[in-house]
């Protein structure tokens, strides 16, 4: 099911310049309220209550929107994310070796009791001062172990732990005896039982390892809904397009066109022949051609945006996999942004599409 939350454009209609509130109304009246694509709704005035519930819920947050704002492409404050941040305490069961300019350890291993098994809980790298490194490295060395003492994640749907050969990213980790306690603020649990986002907040000197057991774990897992078809009948386009041509406010302009590229901006494709939608018959030719006849609309809304992407190299019925980070082979006119990265403790150079080239 997709959540509709915003429309900033309507046939040739460009919705941006209007109030956030005037374009909601808008979208209300052509989604459906049931079906594939739905109309997300919002609560007003109550922000507060709204994210202890969400917190409750062990939901990821909320974001709160101006009303009156109009659509800006990149970062503003007329919309602002608001975490629901959780914390618990957790028992340190090894740290990795310290990588690039940081001394002592990298991160911490974790673990906490689920009904009697001592069970993996993911890592901390955050949150440490250059003191605090040390005094950790010095209360774990002497207790360095050569396996690790906790049973692997517990993932969603099991109940039951992995073995400990399962952990995740384990090569470089020194395991240690259970013995000492760290409270973690996280956003949320992952569906294969590891913390996300987590951040070190205080060691636990007032509490024993066998006392943080696991309480309040909320994992995603797959929702029953209702993904009958609810198609929007072509009345409700016909009410928007007569609402948007008597609203002052909205712009008849199309999006801008992209800058021309520099005649030196080429790149050599291969096999275009290759077909990635079997059922259709359509080839890699096909695809390109398609996003060459799109990129004038598709472009204004990629620009300046990190992009992640999902390849299918034995086509759309083959498996995928996600590309996050640049390859050194990339041409060096396609732009790059760094962006950190805590599973990987580095760097990410995610792809930015500004022209017709780099898309």
């Amino acid at each position: 099911t997709l959540y509709t939350f915003d429309l900033i454009a309507y046939e040739d209609f460009d919705l941006r310049p209007l109030p956030l509130a005037r374009r909601k109304e808008l979208l209300k009246d052509l989604a459906p309220a049931l079906g594939a694509v739905r109309y997300l709704d919002h609560i007003e005035r109550e922000g507060e209550a709204f994210l202890k519930q969400v917190t409750a819920l062990g939901l990821e947050g909320i974001v709160a929107k101006k009303a009156t704002s109009k659509y800006r492409g990149g970062r503003s404050g007329d919309w602002i994310k608001i975490k629901a941040e959780k914390s618990g305490d957790f028992v340190i069961v090894g740290f990795t070796k310290p990588n690039g300019s940081r001394a002592h350890l990298g991160a911490l291993q974790l673990a906490d009791w689920v009904d009697g098994t001592l069970v993996y809980a993911g890592r901390v790298g955050t949150g440490f001062t250059e003191s605090l490194l040390k005094e950790l490295h010095e209360l774990l060395d002497p207790i360095v172990r050569q396996d690790p003492l906790c049973a692997g994640p517990v993932f969603a749907p099991r109940s039951e732990p992995l073995p400990s050969e399962q952990i995740p990213e384990t090569k470089t980790t020194i395991w240690t005896d259970a013995v000492h306690v760290v409270e973690v603020q996280y956003r949320e649990v992952t569906p294969d039982g590891l913390l996300r986002h987590a951040a070190f907040l205080r060691l636990r000197t007032d509490k024993r390892a066998h006392e943080c057991e696991r309480q309040g774990w909320v994992t995603p897992t797959a929702a029953s809904i209702d993904t009958s078809a609810s198609d929007a009948e072509d009345g409700k386009g016909r009410v928007v397009r007569e609402r948007l041509h008597v609203d002052a406010n909205a712009l008849h302009e199309p999006p801008p066109p992209p800058a021309k590229a520099p005649v030196e901006k080429k790149i050599a494709f291969s096999n275009l022949s290759k077909v990635f939608w079997p059922a259709e018959k359509y080839t890699k030719g096909d695809l390109i051609e398609y996003y060459r006849a799109v990129s004038k609309w598709l472009l204004p809304y990629l620009v300046n945006r990190p992009v992640v992407l999902t390849r299918f190299p034995d086509g759309i019925d083959g498996k995928s996999f996600y590309q996050k980070d640049a390859p050194v082979f990339a041409p060096e006119w396609v732009r790059t942004i760094p962006i950190w990265s805590e599973d990987t403790q580095r760097d990410i150079k995610f792809f930015v599409c500004d022209d017709e080239e780099s898309l």
